[in-house]
């Protein structure tokens, strides 16, 4: 017998992680429609609306290298 060592991670930096994107995309998208065109702001994220304004994407910033790929186009 060969004993095997596995590498056990839970679940929880998952959701950690999910949790603090989340959290950053939401005070991105909130600051950037507040001061539109602060340096320190398109920083965090340029955010792009579609869809009469109810849904935005981000064009630009640490929000959009954070962002999963949207298509096969995107990818």
């Amino acid at each position: 017998m060969f004993p095997i060592k596995l590498f056990y991670t839970s679940n929880m930096p998952i959701i950690l992680v999910t949790a603090l994107i989340s959290n950053m995309y939401f005070f991105s998208k909130v600051l950037a429609k507040k001061y539109r065109g602060n340096v320190i702001i398109d920083f965090v994220g340029v955010w792009q609306d579609i869809d009469s304004g109810h849904n935005s994407i981000p064009v630009s910033g640490l929000a959009y290298y954070l962002s999963p790929p949207r298509g096969f186009n995107e990818l």
